[in-house]
């Protein structure tokens, strides 16, 4: 269900739809996928958050969603288009409820360059924590 929610989150912002498309993947993009793209990675809930009483009614999971692309600089853009359409929001999307999305971290990195990969793939990855209300 998160991961559904992620996805409508993401392919319905204007601007990172503007940048990939709907080329924003599970995983792992498709081996003939063509740059730049999104993947996310809904890494599972952590935990239930609880109240004075003992049980709450928010879930915790942490989701981690990459820019890929053929220059450092377009993944930076494309990965600031995803945080900004993740970070802080709060509603209702494919039918989860959102309360909050929190960013805990990210890089930049490439990977390739080599004999057998001779093409170099930046990537800019961020992950998040997202306050599920259950």
């Amino acid at each position: 269900m998160l991961a559904n929610a992620i996805y409508q989150r993401l392919a319905g912002h204007v601007q990172l739809a503007a940048m990939v498309g709907t080329k924003i993947y599970p995983s792992r993009a498709p081996d003939e996928a063509a740059l730049p793209y999104v993947t996310y990675l809904d890494m599972a809930a952590l935990d239930q958050a609880q109240d004075l009483n003992g049980k709450g009614d928010l879930s915790l999971a942490r989701v981690q969603v990459d820019a890929w692309a053929t220059t450092a600089m377009e993944a930076k853009h494309i990965g600031d288009a995803v945080q900004a359409a993740l970070e802080d929001f709060t509603g209702t999307v494919a039918g989860v409820r959102i309360a909050d999305v929190t960013l805990i971290g990210g890089f930049d990195d490439w990977e390739g360059g080599t004999g057998d990969t001779p093409t170099v793939t930046y990537r800019r990855m961020r992950e998040f924590y997202v306050w599920i209300e259950t």
